[in-house]
């Protein structure tokens, strides 16, 4: 269904990754290349989409900064043509002193006013231990952030650091109003080309898709109990998993 090709540098740096989906022959279908400086920290992330026969001349480019202790500070996401750039949407993070993630905003930019304006920020709370505790996430209403939703963590073996909990909650499953399909809600403001891919815990491909839509149905009726992992690949990346009993 698909495959991904992974080059390298010689000291072991992930230096570009090519997606391709298989229809009769493989297709090139998006390429991410990575820009690490000295300290090999990632600063520049570029993701093209394959159009005809080569590489789109428009890509997006997701510009990363750092504090001192190396925490990501924020990643902003830039639509490039050409030698043109044009700021499109900015994520945000703020930590404690002992680098556990207390706040992640999500900014986008307003053209008209030529500033960032705040969307939605998630804000969270952590035990002594470094487990995630809850999460309460809100939206920008009239320049007032009002909750959106409150979730509490239990049960987890092993503590989130740095943004990783940001990443595990990018989108959500769930099941529809009939039960027999899944629904999967993502972030997909401008429109842009998903991959989705559903595998179970063996490891193997239960379900693809294509959408430029923020949200895919796939049917649950059809797979057994278990555990089963989704990969969003587009403009960002998103992975997580759900479960059925």
């Amino acid at each position: 269904s698909s495959r991904e090709i992974m080059i390298y540098s010689s000291d072991g740096q992930l230096k570009e990754k090519i997606i391709q989906k298989y229809d009769q022959a493989w297709t090139n279908f998006l390429r991410y290349q990575y820009y690490y400086n000295a300290n090999d920290l990632l600063l520049e992330e570029n993701l093209a989409f394959w159009v005809g026969s080569a590489w789109d001349n428009v890509s997006t480019s997701y510009d990363h900064a750092y504090d001192e202790m190396g925490n990501l500070t924020s990643k902003t996401k830039i639509l490039v043509s050409g030698s043109k750039k044009k700021n499109i949407s900015k994520e945000e993070f703020t930590y404690s002193y002992n680098g556990r993630l207390e706040e992640y905003f999500i900014s986008n930019w307003n053209k008209r006013k030529d500033c960032w304006t705040n969307k939605n920020r998630s804000i969270y709370v952590n035990s002594m231990n470094g487990y995630v505790v809850s999460m309460l996430n809100q939206n920008n209403s009239k320049k007032e952030w009002v909750n959106y939703f409150f979730t509490e963590f239990t049960g987890r073996i092993e503590a989130f650091t740095g943004t990783e909990m940001a990443d595990y909650m990018t989108f959500a499953v769930y099941p529809t109003q009939f039960g027999d399909k899944a629904k999967i809600e993502f972030d997909n403001p401008n429109k842009e080309f998903y991959h989705i891919r559903v595998i179970n815990e063996n490891g193997q491909l239960v379900g693809s898709a294509t959408t430029k839509k923020d949200e895919i149905s796939i049917a649950a009726s059809n797979l057994n109990r278990g555990l089963y992992f989704v990969e969003l690949q587009g403009s960002n990346l998103y992975s997580g998993k759900f479960s059925i009993e």
